[in-house]
Order: structure tokens, then C-alpha cells, then sequence
């Protein structure tokens, strides 16, 4: 279960201080998908950000799976973000100078995976995501739907239980935009993974496990969606 208490963000902007996020607090059961939805600097991304350790909270406290992701230490915190923990970002990321495979293989060589198994590990990831024909290709040589869908692939490779998605369709077009969501629905139930995913589209939202609606950064709307 992913659980946020109290969790609040400030930061200091020419001479004031700026709330980011002010008390938001939530239960996400393993396993569930939550949809995060707002206006543009409703605290989105800020919150997205720390639930992934990319930032720390001015006040709060966040537990994962009944580990406090906020008392670990840099090992411990590593090897979270390693083995426990797949970002997604707006923005592919894909290191150009690398092919396709060898973009989605990064995370388990990295965390020390031998290259033929981490080669043999991706090839079967770029299939799972239907672009198996890209491996060899350059990011400069796909289309955006097809670079989106090697970064989706990049962040489950190692099978995380936390999958954190940050506007993960926003460059898309309609059409690949809904593939790429129906994707990310199909691998999160496929993993058993605890999905966090914020859109601009409410209907996506709406069509997970649960809807948040944040507003100046604090909860305005929280909604279950299961049957």
C-alpha cells in the first residue's frame, strides 16, 4: 500500500515562500491505479516527484509497502529507486546515442545484470510494447508514439511495484496517446504494480482504479472508481 500523510511542499521564490503541495494526504491499495489531475501548478508534478525521491517534503510522511520512503538511507534509497521503483517521464528521455534496446536495457545493466540477459530481457519488453522491430534503431529514427512506448518499456523492465507516470501521453497524438494508456492499464494489471499516473486527460483518469483532482496543492476531489 502506498500511503501519504500530511505531506507538504514550500519553497522560496524571490523573497516568499510559495506552498507547492499543503497537507495531502491518501491511501493507495497495491495494485491500484490512481489518476492525478489539476490545472497547471496545481502540484502535480511536485507531488509525483516526491513520491519518486526526486525531491524531499517540507513536512509529511510517505510509506511504501510499510517502508518509510523518507527515513532511508542514500543506499537504501538507491536501491529502492533500482528494484522497486519505474518513472516515466512526460519527455521520453532516451539517450540518443544509444539504440532503442540498448535505451531499455539500461536498467538492469546498471543494476548489474549480465548484457546477454539484460539484451534477451529487453528484446521480450520491446515486443510486450509492439516495437520489437525498432531494436536496433536510433531514437532519431522512431516516431514519438514508438520512443514513448521504449521509455514504458525502459521503466518496467526490471518489474517494479511502484510506477510512477508523469504526463506520460502529453506529446502524443489522439490515437497513439490511447494506446500508450491502454498499455500502461494492461502492464499495470499484467505486474501487480501500484500505478501513479498524472494526465491532462480526465477521461483517462477516470478510467482508473481511482481519481484525484488537485487544486493550489491540496486535494480537492478524490474518487473511487471500482466496481
Amino acid at each position: 500500500m502506498l500511503k501519504v500523510q500530511n505531506l507538504s511542499k514550500k519553497f522560496a521564490q524571490h523573497g516568499a515562500t510559495v506552498s507547492a503541495l499543503s497537507d495531502v494526504s491518501f491511501e493507495l491499495p497495491a495494485g491500484a491505479s490512481l489518476g492525478v489531475t489539476g490545472e497547471s501548478g496545481a502540484g502535480k508534478s511536485t507531488l509525483l516527484n516526491l513520491l519518486g525521491g526526486l525531491e524531499k517534503p517540507s513536512a509529511g510522511q510517505i510509506t511504501f509497502n510499510d517502508r518509510d520512503l523518507l527515513r532511508m538511507t542514500d543506499q537504501e534509497e538507491a536501491k529502492f529507486r533500482q528494484q522497486d521503483l519505474g518513472f516515466i517521464f512526460q519527455f521520453h528521455q532516451l539517450l540518443e546515442d544509444f539504440s532503442v534496446l540498448e535505451n531499455v536495457m539500461m536498467p538492469l545493466l546498471i543494476g548489474g545484470t549480465p548484457r546477454q540477459q539484460a539484451e534477451e530481457t529487453a528484446q521480450i519488453w520491446l515486443d510486450k510494447v509492439g516495437i520489437a522491430h525498432t531494436a536496433k534503431r536510433f531514437p532519431k529514427e522512431v516516431s514519438g508514439g514508438e520512443q514513448q512506448r521504449a521509455a514504458i518499456a525502459r521503466g518496467l523492465i526490471h518489474r517494479p511495484c511502484l510506477v510512477l507516470a508523469d504526463e506520460p501521453t502529453g506529446n502524443l497524438d489522439e490515437g497513439n496517446a490511447d494506446h500508450v494508456f491502454e498499455l500502461l492499464c494492461d502492464l499495470n494489471h499484467d505486474l501487480g504494480a501500484t500505478l501513479v499516473m498524472v494526465t491532462h486527460h480526465a477521461d483517462f483518469a477516470k478510467r482508473l482504479t481511482h481519481h484525484m483532482v488537485l487544486r493550489d496543492g491540496q486535494i480537492k476531489n478524490w474518487q473511487t472508481n471500482l466496481k
